[in-house]
């Protein structure tokens, strides 16, 4: 059992992303966690992007449990708890089968707005752990080559690890 493997599997997911994008991580220690990944200033407003990775087999696993292709935010620890607010403005998932020192590959199924997500998404037991998950099936996210036209002026491109 390895007590560090979910935090590098979101290590993994926060550094491919700021290599498709070159956006900053944000990488402040808060005592009870970041609200978000990455910070997009674009015009209008500040959009704070939250990265969510998981591991293939697990994502597999929830796929042949819940019957279809689904992603998840925590939602909180026990049911008796109240739901914890979707925080981020912006959620993009992404799915890694190797993270093994500096070597990963990270695929980004796609991402969804907070609003999006409030409308799709449903809330149930995770499959390991007491906790409660928001899920959000795959068909609702959009595709990552719209997030980066979308948002192309207000990216780093010269920063990416893309040219």
């Amino acid at each position: 059992k390895d007590p560090t493997k979910t935090e590098r599997i979101g290590a993994v997911g926060e550094q491919a992303f700021h290599i498709l994008t070159g956006l900053s991580i944000d990488v402040e220690v808060k005592s009870r966690g970041n609200k978000f990944d990455f910070l997009l200033r674009t015009d209008e407003k500040d959009l704070k992007i939250e990265i969510g990775t998981q591991n293939y087999q697990y994502y597999e696993a929830l796929r042949l449990d819940r019957k279809g292709t689904h992603h998840y935010r925590k939602a909180r620890e026990k049911q008796s708890d109240p739901l914890k607010p979707l925080q981020a403005d912006i959620y993009v998932f992404g799915l890694t089968d190797q993270f093994d020192g500096d070597i990963a590959q990270v695929i980004f199924e796609g991402w969804i707005t907070v609003e999006d997500f409030r409308k799709h998404c449903f809330v149930d037991k995770a499959l390991r752990g007491t906790h409660d998950n928001y899920y959000i099936h795959k068909s609702h996210l959009k595709d990552m080559l719209q997030f980066l036209w979308q948002y192309r002026n207000f990216l780093d491109l010269s920063r990416t690890g893309l040219f």
